[in-house]
């Protein structure tokens, strides 16, 4: 597929156009309806996979940076990476050009459904010869497998298991110690945590007494060593200036007056909403306020508050009007503004193939007989999936690669830097230097910004600001 002149590689075989389409897929990617035995089923995984207890989750940044008492290390931060289309192989260049020294990917790491097929098409392939570790977090589409969610364990957990799928994709492996976990410092060099979550398949986490005793435990001694703490899990409470609800109320409100109880907790990252979002403190407090109010009178210092989830997945549109919003967004990717010129854009591409109304080209798309069209009506249906599959959130065909969203995070002994990356054109970040007219290839790396002097960095830094600034956000240590 070529977007912009830039060459994608083809989708996966169970991936690519009409994906969205499948009754299977339809079907294993709403397996939510269903029970959530999430909780069950991962102590049943720990157990068969002989995974640590649960005082023996903490690792050190060493084991994944391979460096000793360097000056600095940096990871990327993605949530829902999955799609395995174009959406997602948008961000390779990135993933290369910013060296990191590891990936954390925050939730729904394999769609639909966290199978087999799901891992090796939307993440092996589209991660393939990068040559970093990765660790993750579950989502709720990895709860989705017909077993379970043993694929992700399987995956990530295993002494044994997929190793080959590891190697043979040029990625190094690095056994986790679970499905919730923490990474720190044992030297005290670098005076930071970053602690993982499983919220289960539906945000249960609250129901998870041995997860969040563990959690609890570990700000403790956080506090008490004075280390600041990032928190990573997939189901927000706090989103789109409402809160995700279940029958029974606001879920994961203990997990969040824990988040409020320590001090150390800097910053809070999410994933699930396939937007970019930030709270302040502030909103954060008024939350707290509204559903944990203990909590929240007790303490001075509140995290800033993340939602990341457009790292691959199909990006949605801001819910209604921000302004209205229960709970004040400071930001959000992409703005009213920023869709509807998106949404445009996709509209005049189907437009320039026919023009017809979209309703009568969506009617074309999906009620023709695809070998009974005419080549022109087939080129109509390309452009008209293109443009629905990206532009309201039914994803049925190839999510074209704009709009994405990370988090870079650079540490060092002084400070944990956290900087949004907010795009909206691949090809003016990575490709700038090039003529608009020159056809590229997304795997070719000659291409990409090569490994940079500090001037040459800031340049990079500066095109993305162009495209969409986000500030940055310090966590400073001691």
């Amino acid at each position: 597929m070529i977007v912009d002149n830039i060459e994608f590689p083809d989708a996966g075989p169970n991936r690519g156009k009409g994906f969205w389409l499948r009754a299977e897929v339809l079907l294993a990617s709403h397996r939510k309806l269903g029970d959530d035995h999430s909780l069950t089923d991962r102590k049943k995984f720990e157990s068969e996979f002989g995974l640590s207890p649960n005082d023996d989750r903490t690792r050190s940044f060493e084991l994944l940076t391979g460096l000793k008492q360097e000056k600095s290390f940096r990871f990327l931060l993605l949530g829902d990476t999955r799609e395995g289309d174009t959406s997602q192989y948008a961000l390779r260049p990135f993933l290369v050009a910013l060296k990191p020294d590891f990936l954390i990917i925050n939730g729904d790491i394999a769609y639909p459904a966290g199978r087999d097929s799901d891992y090796k098409e939307g993440f092996f392939q589209p991660n393939s010869g990068l040559n970093l570790p990765i660790w993750a977090t579950p989502g709720n589409h990895e709860y989705y497998s017909p077993n379970g969610g043993w694929e992700f364990f399987e995956t990530f957990c295993s002494n044994t298991d997929h190793n080959d799928l590891w190697k043979t994709h040029k990625l190094k492996y690095v056994q986790q110690p679970g499905s919730f976990w923490e990474l720190t410092d044992p030297t005290g060099v670098f005076p930071f945590s970053v602690i993982g979550l499983d919220t289960g398949k539906k945000g249960g986490l609250d129901g998870d007494t041995t997860q969040l005793a563990w959690f609890e435990k570990r700000l403790m001694l956080a506090e008490a060593d004075g280390r600041k703490v990032l928190v990573l899990f997939h189901i927000p409470a706090l989103t789109a200036g409402e809160t995700v609800s279940t029958a029974k109320g606001v879920r994961l409100v203990t997990l969040h007056g824990l988040l409020a109880k320590f001090d150390c907790v800097h910053a809070v990252v999410c994933g699930h909403v396939h937007n970019y979002q930030r709270y302040t403190p502030q909103q954060f407090r008024k939350f707290l306020d509204a559903y944990s109010p203990d909590t929240a009178a007790e303490h001075r210092s509140l995290p800033h508050y993340f939602i990341c989830g457009s790292g691959g997945a199909g990006v949605e549109a801001p819910p209604g009007d921000p302004s209205q919003y229960k709970f004040q967004v400071a930001d959000i990717f992409p703005s009213i503004r920023e869709w509807k010129d998106h949404v445009e854009r996709l509209e005049a591409q189907a437009s320039a193939v026919q023009q017809r109304s979209l309703i009568d080209r969506i009617s074309d798309a999906y009620n023709s007989v695809s070998d009974a069209l005419t080549a022109d009506d087939e080129e109509v249906k390309n452009a008209v999936l293109q443009a629905v599959g990206a532009n309201d959130g039914l994803r049925y065909d190839e999510d074209l690669p704009n709009l994405f969203s990370f988090l870079f995070v650079d540490v060092s002994p002084t400070k944990m830097e956290i900087r949004p990356v907010l795009v909206k054109s691949l090809r003016d970040v990575i490709y700038a230097h090039l003529p608009p007219d020159q056809e590229v290839e997304i795997f070719d790396e000659s291409n990409y910004p090569k490994t940079m002097t500090e001037g040459q960095r800031q340049a990079f830094w500066d095109r993305i600001d162009d495209q969409r600034p986000a500030g940055t956000y310090l966590i400073r240590g001691q």
